[in-house]
């Protein structure tokens, strides 16, 4: 799936029952590297909640997205995940508030992993200059993209005059050329 996407790894491990090392070991190693653009992984639970802490700011410090599939959702999961780990996978609700909170992209499938690890691979890391610029084909689109936004503190940015006024060249006249920009193909 990843080949299929066009994502390669510079890294791929496989942790196994984490009797000496754990996954967060791993997440702060590769948040520390320079070449690494994302981090992505499959998380049964944590055991040392500090160093998942450690590990996550570690991804804020050096700007590395950290993309997670959190599994041992159900009750039966995360007994599964308690004796394959002994991590504790604990209450999903409480692990999914923890990972919003701290700005972790959640993912519920492993094609979802993969497709968002695939974004954030093709993408640069964007300047923290002046906001988020939304662009669709469908106003309605921009609006609820504009909602999450706010919702999630990411703020839009102000079009300069020049910026509108190429749009205003480009697209058709009834589009909107303010932020959310509606193209309305």
């Amino acid at each position: 799936m990843a080949k299929e996407n066009g994502l390669g790894f510079q890294y791929f491990v496989s942790s196994g029952n984490e009797a000496s090392v754990d996954f967060f070991d791993y997440v702060q190693y590769f948040a520390e590297q320079e070449e690494i653009k994302v981090i992505g992984g499959y998380l049964e639970g944590a055991r040392d909640f500090d160093k998942m802490d450690a590990a996550i700011e570690a991804c804020h410090q050096s700007e590395t997205p950290l993309v997670l599939l959190k599994v041992g959702n159900s009750k039966i999961g995360a007994e599964a995940a308690s004796s394959h780990t002994a991590s504790m996978a604990g209450n999903a609700n409480i692990y999914h508030s923890y990972l919003k909170q701290s700005n972790v992209v959640r993912v519920g499938d492993e094609e979802e992993l993969i497709e968002t690890l695939s974004v954030f691979n093709k993408t640069k890391k964007p300047k923290n200059n002046g906001g988020a610029v939304i662009v669709t084909q469908s106003g309605g689109a921009g609006i609820v993209i504009a909602d999450q936004c706010e919702v999630r503190g990411i703020s839009l940015a102000e079009l300069s005059a020049h910026t509108k006024g190429k749009l205003k060249q480009t697209l058709p006249p009834f589009a909107s050329i303010k932020n959310p920009v509606d193209i309305t193909v």
